[in-house]
């Protein structure tokens, strides 16, 4: 799933999935190593996610890692979780719109 925040007219997106284990996790949809390329955003395909920029796959189990490899969607500093969502405050979204001022991945 993805989730655009609107960063005074810089799309700013979130990349929510389920691991192999169940469980959620969220980072940016940009490519740690490959950003800023247009094409540093990932396709989801089953449990693999694919880097548009570089073609690396990966397991949808390391999104958000903080210590994954380097060609992996970037983790969200100061994202809070509850037992039934995941809080990032505006400021911390507005803060990594400059990640995104050049990506030209899929908004809806």
């Amino acid at each position: 799933m993805f989730v655009n925040y609107d960063a005074d007219g810089v799309t700013v997106q979130l990349l929510a999935v389920q691991s192999t284990d169940g469980e959620p996790h969220v980072a940016l949809n940009t490519c740690q190593s490959c950003n800023p390329s247009p094409k540093a955003f990932f396709e989801q395909d089953a449990d693999t996610l694919t880097c548009n920029n570089c073609g690396l796959e990966f397991s949808v189990d390391t999104v958000g890692a903080v210590g994954a490899s380097a060609c992996n969607p970037a983790p969200v500093q100061g994202l809070v979780e509850t037992d039934d969502a995941f809080i990032v405050p505006v400021a911390i979204l507005e803060a990594y719109a400059p990640f995104f001022e050049q990506w030209q991945g899929p908004t809806k």
